[in-house]
C-alpha cells in the first residue's frame, strides 16, 4: 500500500513539476522571440508578412511558446502570393516560416484592370508598382477567360520560347483561335492548329526574320500558307523619318 501511496506522491509531483515549468516558461521575459526567419520569399513584401503576424501578436520579444503556429498559417496563407507555407519554432527565439509562392506566368485584364495569373491561370492579385511586367496579358473581349484556356496557351507558349518572349498580347477567340501581338506591334492570327503554324513562323523567323520586318500582320490560318500584310507606306514613312514635319 505504501509503495503504491508513494508512487502515486511521485506522479504528482512530476505533473506539477512540469505544470510549473510550462507555466514559467510562458512568462513574459522566457524563450523571447528574437528573429522571424523568411524563407522562400520572393514577391511577397516583407512588411505585409509583419503586419499580419503583429496582428496575431507575432512581434519582437513575444514568449515563442505563445506564439500559435496555426495562427501564423492562416495569416500567411491569406497572404496572395503564398502557395503553401510552414511553420517552425526554433528554440530559444527563432520563429521560422518556409513559404512556397505563387509563379506569375502572364497577366489578365479585366476591363481596365490588369492581374498576375499563376501557373494554374488563377488570379494572384491585382497588378501593382513594383510586380513583374515582362510578361504577356492573355485576355478575351467581353467575356471571361477561363483558366484552362490560360494554362493551355501557356503550356503552347512553353513549346515556343522564342515566341512568347517577343509577345506583348494573346488575345483568345471562340473556336481555340488567337490574335496576338508581338511587342513591336506586329498583329499575328493562329487556327486551333496554332503548335504546327508557330513551328512554320519559327522557321520564317529564323530565314526572313519575317517579325522584325516592316509588317502590320501575319495569318498563319490557311494551312501551308503564310498572308503578310505590310504596313501602310504612310506609316513606313513614319518609322524612317520620325522627325519628319518638324523644322
Amino acid at each position: 500500500m505504501w509503495s503504491r501511496l508513494l508512487t502515486l506522491f511521485s506522479v504528482v509531483l512530476v505533473v506539477a513539476g512540469l505544470t510549473w515549468g510550462w507555466r514559467e516558461a510562458r512568462q513574459p521575459g522566457r524563450f523571447q522571440l528574437e528573429e522571424i526567419r523568411l524563407l522562400g520569399r520572393v514577391h511577397t513584401d516583407e512588411k505585409a508578412i509583419l503586419d499580419a503576424l503583429r496582428s496575431i501578436g507575432v512581434v519582437q520579444g513575444a514568449n515563442l511558446l505563445r506564439i500559435d503556429p496555426r495562427l501564423v498559417l492562416e495569416k500567411m496563407a491569406a497572404l496572395p502570393w503564398i502557395r503553401k507555407v510552414r511553420v517552425e519554432r526554433v528554440y530559444p527565439g527563432v520563429l521560422a516560416i518556409a513559404m512556397v509562392e505563387k509563379v506569375a506566368v502572364c497577366m489578365g485584364r479585366q476591363g481596365e484592370q490588369l492581374t498576375l495569373l499563376d501557373e494554374y491561370g488563377k488570379q494572384i492579385k491585382s497588378l501593382e508598382k513594383g510586380d513583374p511586367l515582362r510578361m504577356p496579358v492573355v485576355f478575351r473581349n467581353e467575356s471571361i477567360l477561363e483558366s484552362e484556356t490560360v494554362v493551355s496557351l501557356m503550356n503552347l507558349l512553353g513549346r515556343h520560347a522564342w515566341l512568347r518572349e517577343q509577345l506583348s498580347e494573346a488575345i483568345s477567340i471562340p473556336g481555340d483561335r488567337w490574335i496576338m501581338y508581338t511587342k513591336k506591334g506586329v498583329r499575328i492570327l493562329f487556327s486551333q492548329r496554332a503548335e504546327a503554324e508557330m513551328n512554320l513562323l519559327k522557321q520564317l523567323q529564323g530565314r526572313y526574320r519575317i517579325l522584325d520586318r516592316r509588317v502590320r500582320q501575319v495569318d498563319m490560318r490557311v494551312s501551308g500558307l503564310v498572308a503578310v500584310r505590310p504596313l501602310p507606306p504612310e506609316k513606313q514613312i513614319q518609322e524612317k523619318s520620325p522627325r519628319s514635319g518638324q523644322g
